[in-house]
């Protein structure tokens, strides 16, 4: 006789579990019960309101090269101003210490630091919307990419101006506090720090060299003297620098009025030699006064990187074997600098007007 915690359960004869014990029957109905137990979801915190405003970095220098780009920033996070903000400047004037600044005043911000080569991030935050900072080397309307130019007018545009002398002096005095963490010998006398702030067309990557060499200098136990300044200033000059206001579209239309046709031509696919040879000539000169990589002038001539590849070894064989095209690529590198000068200044008088 079996007992009542051994005796089968009365089920049905199809029943699949018919002929199991009890403990069976317990030991099967835990493990469905497992399978079956709700899965864990995990504990969601409530949403934190947005950070507030936070006070400017100590390490940021404030002046008149930066005051309207840091203005902007704070009343973006105190929502005083919607956004986009987009703040753009030449070389070595801040933009990317200006971003770092923007994430640590405004952390609810996207920051997009030098958007027209992030463009297709920055053209999806833009369309997003939210609180957004982005930085640039020209002005939206100026960017190689034109549809993220497009996006941005309706952005709050500020610039980040060259340095003045006092900017550059307490941007220095910071830069030789912070170095001296690192070189304590390093004593700048004011004759030397005069001589560094006034080197024509400083910037923050020139101010940073300069000052890494001099304490260099003071870490092997040399003299800092105005001399030591020129020095290093001339170990910095890049005979091929590239300047930023430079940009693909600006020698298409110099090399296009100088050839007495439009730009769209210059760029069309018409292979009458008229026109072939200042698009390459236009192709051989952004390839060396502009940052841009093959893929990205192609794209502004509506061509692939081959052929751009194809025109800039080309007009690199022209040159060696043609002093005429030696003397035609430097007349037009020379126009290309001073139409962009001219830009420049015309940009200036305007915002003073």
């Amino acid at each position: 006789m079996l007992s009542s915690h051994n005796r089968p359960l009365a089920l049905q004869p199809d029943d699949p579990s018919a002929g199991l014990t009890a403990q069976e029957l317990r030991a099967r109905a835990r493990e469905v019960h497992q399978r079956l137990r709700p899965v864990q979801t995990p504990r969601v915190r409530p949403r934190a309101a947005v950070p507030v405003a936070r006070p400017l970095p100590e390490l940021i220098v404030r002046g008149m090269q930066n005051d309207a780009a840091l203005a902007a920033i704070e009343m973006l996070a105190a929502r005083k101003i919607p956004g986009p903000l987009y703040i753009w400047g030449g070389r070595g004037l801040g933009k990317t210490t200006i971003a770092q600044a923007s994430a640590a005043i405004c952390p609810a911000a996207k920051v997009i630091d030098d958007a027209d080569r992030w463009h297709e991030i920055a053209a999806c935050a833009l369309i997003d919307r939210g609180p957004l900072i982005l930085t640039g080397p020209r002005p939206p309307g100026q960017l190689e990419q034109g549809e993220l130019g497009t996006l941005l007018t309706h952005a709050l545009v500020v610039e980040l101006r060259p340095f003045d002398r006092d900017f550059a002096l307490a941007l220095a005095t910071n830069m030789i506090t912070a170095q001296q963490l690192h070189t304590p010998s390093l004593q700048v006398p004011p004759a030397v720090l005069d001589t560094v702030v006034n080197v024509p067309d400083l910037d923050g990557h020139k101010l940073a060299g300069l000052l890494k060499g001099l304490a260099f200098a003071a870490a092997r136990g040399e003299e800092l003297t105005p001399a030591t300044v020129e020095r290093l200033r001339n170990d910095l000059i890049d005979p091929h620098a590239v300047d930023s206001r430079i940009t693909i579209r600006l020698i298409q239309r110099v090399v296009a009025e100088h050839f007495g046709i439009t730009t769209s031509v210059l760029i069309s696919h018409r292979r009458h030699k008229t026109i072939v040879e200042p698009r390459q000539i236009a192709v051989a000169l952004c390839k060396r006064m502009t940052p841009r990589s093959m893929p990205e002038i192609g794209r502004m001539f509506l061509r692939d990187h081959t052929t751009i590849l194809h025109a800039i070894r080309k007009l690199d064989g022209l040159e060696v074997s043609s002093p005429e095209m030696r003397r035609l690529l430097a007349l037009l590198a020379q126009k290309v600098r001073r139409q962009a000068d001219a830009d420049a200044m015309a940009r200036y008088a305007s915002e003073d007007a």
